[in-house]
């Protein structure tokens, strides 16, 4: 799968309190609400969520190839979400750094990411 994160629209670096899959009042997104747009979520279900843990149902909401985003149980999001949250999130890590981490740790999982804008 390729991922495709467009700047302009991504949320980022204003710490975990103010970041949500989707954020309502600009329309912006993490990278994992970039990544639940492509499994086909919509931004309804992703509206004010912080996590896709957050998300209602994760279990039958996300795609299966999207499953390593929680632990085996799905009561929680996995350690692999857990570092992408902080990457994308982390308020005093520089630009270049951010996206690098994005882009190695969803290639993990077999995400292509590109950067756009």
């Amino acid at each position: 799968m390729k991922l495709v994160i467009d700047r302009s629209k991504w949320l980022r670096g204003e710490g975990a309190e103010d970041s949500y899959l989707f954020r309502p009042s600009d329309g912006k997104m993490c990278c994992l609400g970039f990544y639940g747009s492509a499994c086909k979520l919509n931004t309804e279900q992703m509206a004010a969520r912080g996590t896709p843990y957050n998300v209602s149902e994760p279990d039958k909401t996300w795609t299966a190839s999207a499953h390593w985003l929680f632990n085996s149980a799905f009561s929680d999001a996995s350690s692999t979400c857990f570092r992408l949250m902080e990457a994308n999130d982390n308020e005093e890590l520089p630009a270049e750094e951010r996206e690098e981490d994005i882009i190695r740790l969803f290639a993990e999982h077999g995400v292509e990411v590109e950067f756009v804008g």
